[in-house]
């Protein structure tokens, strides 16, 4: 695991350069639990590296991004979760994918069909090659999170060691960081 990680983190550092200017990130307005889910569409064209990031509060801030969906020039839907991430940073516990039953699965009481479960605070990269032109999704607070729960959620290119270090940093206390992000934070 912990050479995985630091592949990963090597690869993501390599590609962040690599960022066309035309690249428009997308943020969130501030979503609470209970909230309906906001859609989520931004053009990829020409980006090696896909990041999600959710950051809000730590009780009961259980995002989801529902059904990430990238799609190539000629429409060609693939699922954001069949790719395997490079990097994965959670506030706490693991990432979650097409994983769990029931409310886990539904952000403001509407059931997604699959999708990424993490705590806050959260940071997925995955590269994408430039094989995909628009990613798509749905997000907001799991129906499983408190309603007084909320959460910021962006989509980045490239990757951003300050915010991972912030997100490892703001969770050492935490026993499912473990060694790994302690080493990597020190790494930095």
């Amino acid at each position: 695991v912990r050479a995985s990680f630091q592949q990963g983190v090597a690869r993501c550092a390599e590609e962040a350069a690599s960022v066309p200017p035309s690249f428009k990130p997308y943020q969130s307005a501030r979503l609470r639990g209970g909230d309906a889910p906001a859609a989520v569409s931004v053009d990829v064209s020409g980006l090696s590296q896909l990041c999600l990031v959710a950051e809000g509060s730590m009780g009961g801030g259980h995002t989801y991004w529902g059904e990430p969906t990238l799609f190539d020039a000629a429409g060609r839907a693939t699922r954001l979760t069949e790719l395997k991430p490079q990097v994965v940073v959670v506030g706490w516990s693991e990432l979650r994918v097409n994983r769990g039953d029931g409310p886990f699965y539904s952000i403001g009481k509407q059931r997604q069909a699959f999708g990424l479960f993490a705590h806050v605070d959260s940071y997925l990269a995955y590269a994408i090659d430039k094989k995909y032109v628009r990613f798509e999704a749905k997000v907001g607070i799991s129906d499983t999170g408190f309603s007084e729960a909320h959460a910021v959620f962006r989509v980045q290119a490239g990757f951003d060691a300050r915010q991972v270090q912030t997100i490892l940093r703001g969770n050492m206390d935490n026993e499912s960081v473990g060694d790994l992000g302690r080493d990597w934070s020190l790494a930095c």
